[in-house]
């Protein structure tokens, strides 16, 4: 079997993991199972307040899970669950 690998980004994801155990990103051998991403800014944790700037938001969040546990963006991606309310 595989090793598992936990893996956060900077800032929000740091924090959360102190505070929660929660990682953004989950890699055995060369797959990465990503945590659910908000459109919060990694950096200072705001979300954004127009709703489309947030969705986009959530997006770069996703590759830079993706990029923080070694993936390579977007092109392995081949299933993205979406779920919004507003």
């Amino acid at each position: 079997m595989s090793h598992l690998s936990c893996f956060c980004y900077k800032g929000f994801g740091e924090e959360k993991r102190r505070e929660l155990w929660y990682s953004q990103a989950v890699r055995v051998g060369d797959k990465i199972e990503c945590a659910g991403q908000g459109g919060w800014n990694p950096d200072t944790s705001e979300v954004h307040k127009d709703l489309s700037d947030e969705i986009d938001q959530a997006f770069e969040n996703v590759d830079l899970a993706l990029r923080t546990a070694g993936g390579k963006r977007w092109v392995q991606v081949y299933k993205l669950n979406i779920y919004l309310s507003h």
